[in-house]
């Protein structure tokens, strides 16, 4: 059985947790192992909070499973259905009449995705499912073509201090100079759960001599502006966002509060090249060392 935990994972940043959604069809069992493998577990939930963020995931899907699984299992019931962890369920979304064990054996739970509530049924039916998992904070990712790193921040800030912050952190605002490059930041904005409408870019044309540059000095090669932008409306809008809808382009007051991209280059390791120079480099050092000591020990044996 393969993880197969390829899909995205979307923080809901009041918890602090990660959701995926998977359509594979599979027995409760092997959703459970898979969610295990991938560092998580099939999600509980716990408020009607949680409930509508789970929500409006489905509602982004097309699924093509007509349940979910979801992390209750009463196969060894102590006094009533709980968590997979023990804990008593203490919200609820059943369906009209559920759970009602009509086969005896209904031991699992499924949310479907047409209507969102519950329903108890054979833990050996085939379902797809839902993991749940604690997001360490938002780390950069790195485009494995190019090797160069992003990190995503939907912190409010002005542009000036998003690009301070990035700049202490060995990076700079997020510079996007081709079709290749827009195209790897809008998929993973299209995979990530944002409350901001904009992100910061790397241009500023107060601090570049008025003339829209990259903060490194180039020219734009690559633009993707939504449809009417830049306008510079009214006169002040120097700094360019990304909008997190559509990843179009837009023109914007710089001391207004959007997130910001920060972007660092690839890691330099030495090739093999290098690897060669300094070790001789070191071994010849050593020489020398040595040599100088056995000469110093000759001249004060004298």
């Amino acid at each position: 059985m393969s993880s197969g935990l390829t899909e995205p994972c979307f923080e809901d940043k009041t918890s602090g947790h990660c959701y995926q959604i998977f359509d594979t069809e599979i027995t409760w069992k092997d959703a459970a192992e898979l969610c295990k493998h991938g560092g998580g577990n099939l999600v509980t939930i716990e408020s009607s909070k949680e409930q509508k963020f789970i929500e409006d995931l489905m509602k982004k899907r097309t699924l093509h499973a007509l349940g979910l699984w979801i992390g209750s299992n009463n196969l060894h019931p102590d006094d009533g259905r709980a968590w997979f962890n023990g804990e008593k369920i203490s919200y609820e979304n059943w369906a009209k009449g559920e759970p009602n064990s009509s086969f005896i054996d209904e031991n699992c739970i499924e949310i479907r995705p047409a209507d969102s509530k519950w329903n108890d049924v054979k833990c050996t039916e085939q379902n797809g499912y839902i993991c749940e998992s604690s997001c360490a904070v938002r780390d950069y990712i790195q485009d494995n073509k190019t090797g160069r790193r992003y990190k995503v921040v939907d912190k409010l800030t002005t542009w000036d201090d998003a690009f301070e912050i990035c700049d202490k952190d060995g990076g700079t605002l997020m510079i996007i100079e081709s079709p290749e490059e827009q195209a790897f930041i809008a998929d993973k904005l299209r995979h990530t759960m944002l409350e901001v409408k904009g992100l910061w870019l790397g241009s500023n044309t107060v601090h570049f001599v008025g003339k829209r540059t990259w903060t490194n000095g180039k020219k734009f090669t690559y633009v993707k502006w939504a449809e009417g932008e830049p306008n510079n409306s009214p006169y002040v809008e120097n700094c360019a966002e990304i909008y997190t809808s559509n990843f179009t382009w837009n023109d914007r007051d710089c001391s207004l509060l959007r997130g910001y991209i920060c972007e660092k280059k690839p890691e330099v390791t030495p090739n093999k090249v290098q690897y060669v120079f300094i070790i001789s480099i070191t071994v010849g050092t050593a020489l020398v060392l040595f040599v100088g000591v056995i000469i110093l020990c000759c001249i004060l044996h004298k």
